[in-house]
């Protein structure tokens, strides 16, 4: 499907210029990349004598290299040595860049046209209609990734389970070594904060392309505390009542939380509670809310109103790891979604239903529904947190609290990259603290054993906070380690600052505040 003019283009680009074609990085053409059977013959001709390290190539060139070849004949009968300076007057060097891209994508569209796809949707060969035209405006401002992801998005439905696109690679670990440096100075690898600043440090960041597993028992907190991250990322702003205003603290990322046993309306409240800082148990009774907290309330309905596109909510309660591929790849390929949170991961009959002809225990079923989230965070770049249901015994752990804490299997942190384990402190353990407690103001009341991390150095430690369950607000106040000793850290070191360009939130803020 390359069109003529984009082979000619191209062809009197590196006629003027070879050199091009030995950065194969960068420029990666081959005989086949053009459909005229002539412009094969000279695309040889032209690629030969680049390799052969010439700086420029003639049309006589050209017709030298072809004596006695086939491609002879062809040249001569096409009138080959004004064809060809034709090709040189019609191509602008500068533009070599814009001719490659468009033959690439012309020859995407007579590969997937070969494969049985119809792309007439983004091109149209002879336009007709005034929609013909459009179609083919859009198409000229789309690369090829967009294209790709138009098909793969037709099909999600059809995919097949086994479908795979496992490969090796072999290089050396010295390769592209200084890139790899500038790349870190521009961009260190931490990602956006998630709630609780030791903890966040520690793991550095919410790191797309990473699978967090966060246990703990029920009613500790494993849902709020998914919900106080997704907000911390979908929202720049929420409202402080000790400055009496509101502030800028949070990101602007699209979000996604799929929920399995609870309904959308039991989500919205928590968020309320999270954007207003007034207790969630007061905004479900509302009428003993104060004149000041209902206008704050109003206020945080409007910052979800305004940021609506950036937490979006899937209810999915019969899960199974085909439905849960679907759902997450549509999304991020249909709204640009780069964190998930996924409640938690049990066992259900639909999930069974699966695996009916297996005889697959019901921990190894669980470890491939765990391998499925890491392997679409690394597939997406994406950052995928879950949580689980831990044991009974897991509250009453006294050393450090992990995988073995973990209800139905522990090989579902097999794959995770930060694994963490949320319970209530122990009065034991709060009585073997009290030289700490006794000279901070506030109180533990969830303490995290972070004891797999491969994010960061930190492992095997205890990080506890006061959590506030009626706002979804979390500090962390000490580290010990699995002895309860004590542990002086500083986070200043890891810790990166995200800022979110105040475009995003100044002027809602402004009219907020009233002023």
């Amino acid at each position: 499907m390359a069109n003529q003019t984009t082979e000619k283009m191209v062809l009197g680009s590196l006629m003027q210029n070879p050199t091009l074609l030995v950065n194969i990085e960068k420029y990666n053409l081959v005989n086949q990349d053009f459909n005229d059977k002539l412009n094969q013959y000279i695309f040889y001709a032209i690629s030969s004598a680049a390799f052969e390290g010439a700086k420029s190539v003639t049309v006589q060139d050209i017709e030298l290299q072809l004596q006695g070849t086939k491609g002879e004949t062809l040249f001569t009968m096409h009138n080959g040595i004004d064809l060809l300076n034709d090709y040189i007057e019609l191509s602008n060097l500068d533009n070599f860049d814009s001719y490659y891209k468009l033959l690439k994508k012309e020859n995407l569209l007579r590969d997937l046209s070969s494969y049985g796809f119809d792309v007439s949707r983004f091109y149209k060969e002879n336009p007709f209609t005034q929609e013909d035209y459009e179609i083919n405006e859009t198409y000229l401002d789309m690369d090829n990734s967009e294209i790709i992801n138009v098909i793969r998005r037709s099909l999600l439905d059809i995919e097949e389970e086994y479908a795979t696109s496992h490969y090796s690679k072999t290089t050396s670990v010295s390769d592209n070594i200084y890139e790899f440096l500038e790349d870190l100075e521009n961009a260190p690898r931490v990602g956006l904060p998630l709630q609780g600043e030791v903890f966040n440090s520690m793991i550095n960041g919410a790191r797309r392309g990473t699978y967090m597993v966060r246990s703990a028992d029920s009613g500790v907190g494993k849902t709020r505390s998914a919900v106080a991250d997704a907000c911390q990322l979908a929202y720049p702003i929420r409202y402080s009542w000790k400055h009496a205003r509101w502030v800028a603290s949070g990101h602007n990322e699209k979000v996604m939380l799929v929920i399995t046993e609870q309904q959308d309306d039991e989500i919205k409240p928590m968020v309320l509670a999270y954007l207003s800082g007034i207790n969630q148990n007061s905004i479900e009774k509302m009428s003993t809310l104060t004149k000041a907290q209902r206008q704050v309330l109003l206020q945080a309905a409007a910052v979800m109103e305004t940021f609506r596109d950036n937490f979006l909510i899937v209810r999915f309660p019969e899960p199974t790891i085909q439905g849960i591929k679907n759902i997450i790849r549509n999304s991020v390929l249909k709204y640009d979604i780069g964190y998930v949170f996924y409640d938690y991961i049990f066992i259900n009959p639909a999930l069974l239903s699966e695996f009916k002809s297996t005889r697959l225990r019901n921990d190894e079923v669980l470890l491939m529904f765990s391998t499925a989230l890491k392997d679409l965070a690394v597939e997406l770049d994406i950052f995928v947190a879950t949580s689980t249901q831990t044991s009974a015994a897991g509250d009453n752990n006294t050393n450090i609290r992990n995988g073995s804490s973990i209800a139905g299997s522990r090989a579902i942190v097999n794959k995770a990259d930060i694994g963490c384990v949320l319970s209530r402190p122990t009065p034991e353990e709060l009585k073997a603290l009290k030289t700490v407690l006794d000279s901070i103001i506030l109180q533990p009341n969830i303490v995290t054993d972070l004891y797999k991390n491969r994010n960061g150095q930190y492992t095997n430690v205890r990080i506890w906070s006061y959590f506030d369950m009626g706002t979804l607000q979390r500090e962390d106040l000490f580290v010990t380690d699995a002895r309860l000793s004590a542990i002086e850290y500083s986070s200043d070191n890891i810790l990166f600052e995200f800022p979110v360009k105040p475009e995003v939130y100044k002027e809602l803020l402004v009219e907020l505040n009233g002023k």
